[in-house]
């Protein structure tokens, strides 16, 4: 009889305690976040290799992850374009889950360098597994700077 009763008494705390956990306990990813690719403008970039020409007008950047994100929880501090100028990007909502948005929020410098910056760490509801850097060129201004010369002319300016 003692034997039953520490068994059904075991019995009813292991189902007490099973009983009161929450449904609402967040899941925990243990996998980490990696950059399956970037593109600028539908244009793939790559670690290590500066792309050129990117156009001034308008620059969106296209940042695809091995898995969903949360765009809501992004860390400016964490993933950011830097340049000489200051340029601001922004980042705007997708509606595929595994994708960041970053356009620019303002016409680019011509002939600037620009850095991706990507760090390991929490950002975007997950964490971040490496460091990334990714860099484009903008394009060279093809405006005149100085008046043209007609052809006819160029011989009597000398």
């Amino acid at each position: 009889m003692q034997k039953s009763h520490s068994f059904f008494s075991l019995l009813i705390a292991l189902l007490v305690f099973v009983s009161c956990q929450s449904d609402n306990d967040p899941v925990v990813n243990s996998q980490q976040l990696t950059i399956d690719s970037v593109t600028i403008n539908h244009t793939q970039l790559r670690q290590g290799v500066r792309l050129h020409p990117v156009a001034v007008d308008s620059a969106t950047i296209r940042i695809f992850f091995s898995s969903n994100i949360d765009a809501s929880k992004l860390d400016a501090s964490l993933l950011f374009v830097n340049s000489m100028n200051n340029s601001t990007f922004q980042a705007q909502a997708s509606s595929n889950p595994r994708e960041l948005v970053l356009k620019a929020t303002r016409k680019l410098n011509y002939l600037s360098t620009y850095r991706l910056y990507i760090q390991a760490g929490a950002n975007l509801g997950q964490s971040i597994a490496d460091n990334y850097e990714y860099s484009f060129v903008t394009q060279l201004d093809s405006t005149d700077k100085f008046e043209r010369i007609p052809d006819d002319s160029l011989l009597t300016r000398i």
